[in-house]
C-alpha cells in the first residue's frame, strides 16, 4: 500500500492524493513549487517529457527510443473518431449532387488528421490569399523588421474585404509572384500546389491549404510567434459578411481565424472553399480546409461548405 505523503498543500481531492505521491517519492515531480502541486493547471508537453524521462530512471540522451505512431482518437474519450464515415459521405455526395468537394483537417491536440477525398486539386480562389500573407510576414521577418504601414493598408483590403486589385495584386508581386510562392511551399514543406501568374487559379490540395495555415496560424514553421499572432489578429478579423465556412457550429467559446474563397471560374463554376484554425477553450486547436467547385452560385456553395465544417465541429 502506497502512503499518501507529499508536501503539496493544494491537493485536497481523496482520488489525487495516492498519484501525487507516488510521483513525489519516486522524484518523478517536484510540483510547482516545494509546497504547490497545482492539479488543476495544463501540463505542457516539456513537463509531460520530463515525467516520462525521470519515470524511466533518467536515460541517457543516446539510448534509442521507439516514437509510436500518431493516434487518430478524440481528445476527450480518446477513442477513433469517424467524421468522414460512410454515411457522412454518403449524405455530403448527396448533397454535393455532382459538385467536387474535399477537406482536410488536423487536430493539434491527438495529432489526428481526418480526409475527405484526399488529393483532388481544386483551384483556390480567395483562399490563397493566407499564403500571400505568409509571404508578405515571413519577408517582413526576414529583414527583421514590420511590416511596412503601405502593406498593412493593402493587408486590410485583402484579408478583410477580400479585395482583388490592386491591393491582393500588389502583394502578390512583392512576395514574387508564382516563383515566389514556389520558394513558400519549399519553406512551409507544401509539395502538392502549382501557381500561376493568375493568383485565384491556383490548384492545390486542400492538404496543402491545411499545412500552410496551421504554420500561419498555429505555429510550428518557419514563422516566429509574434509573425503568428499577427496572422491571427488579420485572419480573425475578416468582415462579418465573409466570416461563413469553418465557422459554422462552432460553439460561442471557440476562436476562429480564416480565409475564404468565392469566385466563379470558366469551367468551374463557382468556387467556394474555406481555410483557418479554431482554438477551444483549453488551449489546444485545429486546422481545417474545405474546398469545393462546380457550384452554380455562391449561396449554394457555401451552403455545402458550411455542411462539412458543422460535421466537423460536431466532433
Amino acid at each position: 500500500t502506497i502512503e499518501s505523503s507529499h508536501p503539496f498543500t493544494d491537493v485536497r481531492s481523496d482520488w489525487q492524493q495516492v498519484p501525487v505521491a507516488w510521483m513525489w517519492e519516486r522524484e518523478i515531480t517536484t510540483g510547482r513549487s516545494p509546497t504547490v502541486f497545482a492539479p488543476d493547471d495544463a501540463v505542457t508537453r516539456g513537463e509531460l517529457m520530463t515525467f516520462v524521462w525521470r519515470w524511466q530512471g533518467k536515460p541517457p540522451v543516446e539510448t534509442e527510443l521507439i516514437t509510436p505512431e500518431p493516434t487518430d482518437c478524440l481528445v476527450q474519450t480518446r477513442t477513433c473518431a469517424d467524421i468522414f464515415s460512410a454515411e457522412a459521405i454518403a449524405e455530403i455526395d448527396a448533397l454535393a449532387a455532382g459538385r467536387r468537394v474535399t477537406a482536410h483537417v488536423h487536430d493539434h491536440r491527438t495529432d489526428c488528421t481526418y480526409e475527405l477525398d484526399p488529393g483532388l486539386q481544386i483551384t483556390t480562389a480567395s483562399v490563397i490569399k493566407a499564403q500571400i500573407l505568409a509571404g508578405v510576414l515571413l519577408d517582413a521577418q526576414d529583414r527583421g523588421g514590420p511590416v511596412s504601414a503601405t502593406d498593412n493598408a493593402r493587408i486590410e483590403l485583402m484579408m478583410h474585404f477580400s479585395h482583388n486589385s490592386p491591393p491582393t495584386s500588389t502583394l502578390y508581386v512583392a512576395v514574387g509572384g508564382a516563383s515566389g510562392m514556389e520558394r513558400l511551399d519549399a519553406r512551409f514543406g507544401i509539395a502538392g500546389t502549382a501557381h500561376t501568374g493568375r493568383y485565384g487559379a491556383t490548384v492545390t490540395t486542400a492538404a496543402d491549404r491545411t499545412r500552410l495555415v496551421e504554420q500561419l496560424l498555429i505555429g510550428g514553421g518557419p514563422l516566429d510567434a509574434a509573425r503568428v499572432d499577427e496572422a491571427w489578429e488579420w485572419m480573425s478579423g475578416v468582415s462579418t459578411a465573409q466570416s461563413w465556412g469553418l465557422s459554422a457550429g462552432l460553439p460561442d467559446d471557440h476562436e476562429y481565424g480564416l480565409k475564404n474563397g468565392f469566385y466563379p471560374l470558366s469551367g468551374r463554376g463557382w468556387r467556394l472553399g474555406t481555410t483557418g484554425a479554431v482554438r477551444t477553450p483549453g488551449g489546444g486547436a485545429y486546422a481545417l480546409t474545405i474546398l469545393t467547385d462546380g457550384n452554380v452560385d455562391e449561396a449554394s456553395g457555401i451552403v455545402l461548405v458550411e455542411a462539412v465544417a458543422r460535421l466537423v465541429n460536431e466532433h
